[in-house]
């Protein structure tokens, strides 16, 4: 099914009936919404009163693919991705857009701003810090899995006056990750600290590639259950 007030095609996981919260998930590059829908589900099972809207990022050529187009929330100049490596900003600015239309949509259907959690993996993950760390809207959470600070966006200089800076935070990634290499993780928490964000967790994971384990998925339900009862 699309969003009401945007294109954009996005699958719907869990309570669509009656909700009294919601989570926005994002995927990474050229994956779709059914790469997580079964991570949702999951936890959506112990967590009914919650929907999860899982869109499905714009099909863009990517630089490091040589151009090739595919699902893709922002163009990526090289991968594997360290915290310095460069980024050209394209795309960023439509999705970032994206998402924020669909946060109005669910804000429109009666779900408070507060009670709207945005996450995602890979660039899903750093989509999500992006949309929460700029929003000036008062977000329910932000889950950054596998993610990175994308510099175009100058998080440092973002959250110390944004309105998310007491929202809390989770960040987490595997510590074998050589796509969006382990160092992205522990830099995302210190960044956030750093601005003065009160509520930041960190796990990272021993042995854990550019992916998701059963660990991970406890640590996300534990703390969605936690900032959306």
């Amino acid at each position: 099914m699309a969003a009401a007030s945007t294109s954009t095609p996005t699958t719907v996981v869990g309570n669509s009936a009656d909700p009294t919260g919601v989570v926005v998930w994002m995927h990474g590059l050229g994956d779709s919404p059914r790469g997580w829908s079964s991570f949702c589900a999951g936890l959506a099972r112990s967590m009914p009163h919650l929907k999860f809207v899982l869109p499905e990022a714009p099909v863009n050529p990517v630089s490091c693919n040589g151009g090739a187009r595919m699902t893709s929330w922002m163009d990526l100049e090289e991968i594997p991705i360290f915290p310095e490596s460069p980024d050209n900003g394209l795309h960023l600015p439509e999705s970032l857009a994206i998402i924020d239309a669909i946060i109005s949509d669910e804000i429109a259907k009666g779900i408070p701003s507060e009670r709207v959690v945005v996450g995602g993996f890979s660039q899903g993950g750093a989509m999500s810090l992006a949309t929460v760390v700029k929003s000036e809207r008062k977000l329910g959470g932000c889950a950054v899995l596998s993610g990175w600070a994308l510099p175009k966006q100058d998080i440092p200089s973002a959250v110390p006056n944004s309105a998310n800076k007491d929202t809390p935070f989770l960040v987490c990634h595997g510590e074998s990750d050589q796509v969006v290499v382990a160092a992205n993780g522990p830099l995302v928490a210190k960044i956030l600290k750093d601005g003065g964000a009160s509520s930041v967790q960190l796990h990272t994971y021993p042995g854990m590639p550019h992916s998701s384990c059963p660990k991970e998925e406890r640590d996300v339900a534990a703390w969605l259950s936690e900032v959306l009862p």
